[in-house]
């Protein structure tokens, strides 16, 4: 499935159960990628060996920015 098609399903989704309705995706990165038309975040372990909070705050806000695009309001990545 591409980018304009999750788009479609999702917004013909929330035609349906509301404009609040939670639409998830396990979208972690590294080896877990599940939209694979939108640049692949590092890993969370790849983050944490960085040492960098500035840079994981950044990846996972791009992240959040480009699923949100899409339409989905829940990832279930890893949050520590």
């Amino acid at each position: 499935m591409n980018s304009r098609q999750v788009r479609n399903l999702n917004r013909a989704l929330r035609d349906e159960m509301g404009e609040h309705a939670l639409i998830a995706i396990d979208q972690e990165g590294g080896g877990v990628v599940r939209t694979l038309d939108l640049p692949f975040p590092p890993s969370a372990m790849n983050l944490g060996a960085s040492n960098d909070p500035n840079l994981a705050e950044q990846v996972g806000a791009a992240t959040g920015r480009a699923l949100a695009d899409l339409g989905l309001n829940w990832n279930f990545a890893p949050v520590l």
